[in-house]
């Protein structure tokens, strides 16, 4: 799949810029620009392969839901405390990223609307 072939929610898109500028605040520019592309290719990855054995199963969120934590991009532990909340859209067959949630958020509260 390409980047054509996902979409993010606007909850998604914000969680994004939220991260950004917390991580340009917190750690600078350079590691904001590091981010940016360590969220890409999470997304890209789970574009490519969403069932990947690297993902979860999440669907006591909600139907078809899984999480791809952002350290696995980076290949290596401690890389990102992030993970994207994905699913398949049916309508048309691409990825929709529905949040990207900090691994100490609750996503149960975060997720109510799966609809995306």
């Amino acid at each position: 799949m390409t980047p054509r072939a996902c979409r993010l929610t606007p909850a998604a898109e914000s969680d994004v810029a939220g991260v950004l500028r917390h991580t340009l605040r917190r750690f600078g520019a350079w590691q904001q620009q590091d981010d940016a592309k360590l969220i890409l290719r999470a997304i890209d990855m789970a574009a490519e392969q969403p069932l990947r054995p690297a993902s979860r199963d999440r669907s006591e969120l909600g139907p078809g839901v899984r999480s791809f934590h952002l350290h696995l991009a980076g290949r290596r532990q401690g890389a990102a405390a992030h993970l994207p909340f994905h699913r398949m859209e049916m309508s048309e067959p691409r990825l929709v990223i529905l949040r990207v949630l900090h691994e100490a958020m609750d996503p149960a509260s975060h997720l109510e609307d799966m609809g995306g």
